[in-house]
């Protein structure tokens, strides 16, 4: 009797180990971190989450679209006046060095801007991420629209 309860222990450990080797969550790669980034941003400026989308910014964030450069006061100000619709991200590349990461991806959106419907259909864009303290702030974004 002891070695049946012996084996139904082991059998026991066995299978819940095996359980969680394969529940646990899947490694998160430089890869997914930036994707995961990027999403997230994006949810909260769709959602209008202006605390979240302000606490994204390092304090030293810079943008730059073809109309020139912002600070991050002046682009929390400019997603405040847009409504994000449906959109599309696409693409991504990572690359990391140290506590930056660096996340390029294609971007479609439809967007409302001064009361008018604007599309905008596989624009490249980067963000540019710094670990501050553990948490990842975005210190540089760019938009890149194709030139006409």
């Amino acid at each position: 009797m002891r070695e049946l309860r012996l084996f139904v222990l082991i059998c026991f450990l066995l299978m819940v180990s095996g359980q969680a080797a394969f529940s646990a969550e899947p490694e998160m790669t430089d890869a997914r971190l930036g994707e995961m980034l990027v999403r997230l941003f994006w949810a909260d400026v769709k959602a209008k989450n202006w605390d979240a989308v302000a606490s994204t910014f390092a304090d030293g964030f810079q943008s730059v679209r073809v109309n020139g450069a912002t600070d991050r006061v002046r682009e929390l100000a400019l997603y405040k006046k847009i409504s994000i619709g449906n959109y599309k991200l696409t693409g991504f590349k990572v690359t990391r060095q140290g506590p930056v990461l660096t996340v390029s991806y294609r971007a479609s959106v439809e967007e409302v801007f001064g009361g008018k419907k604007h599309t905008a259909k596989d624009v490249v864009r980067q963000c540019v991420w710094l670990n501050v303290g553990g948490k990842w702030k975005m210190i540089a974004r760019a938009v890149l629209l194709p030139a006409r």
